[in-house]
């Protein structure tokens, strides 16, 4: 589930080789993204892999998201699958 807060695209790109990348700005802190994301509830089937200051890894059937955010309201998403 996609960020509420989300307020426009700022960019998405590819990664290295197939990797997507999308970045989102929005009027949020990086503790905000991680404390939405901590919930269950907000990313069913989703568990927290690891999770730093601005950071955290999700990780669902050999997937990962990784989910970023910055003091500026920048939400980056980078999805391995």
């Amino acid at each position: 589930m996609p960020l509420p807060n989300i307020g426009n695209v700022v960019g998405i790109a590819a990664g290295q080789g197939p990797v997507p990348v999308w970045v989102f700005g929005g009027k949020v802190t990086d503790a905000s993204v991680l404390d939405f994301y901590d919930d269950p509830a907000t990313r069913p089937g989703w568990e927290i892999g690891e999770r730093g200051a601005t950071m955290l890894i999700l990780r669902r059937n050999g997937a990962r998201l990784s989910i970023s955010a910055t003091s500026a309201g920048r939400i980056i998403y980078t999805l391995l699958p």
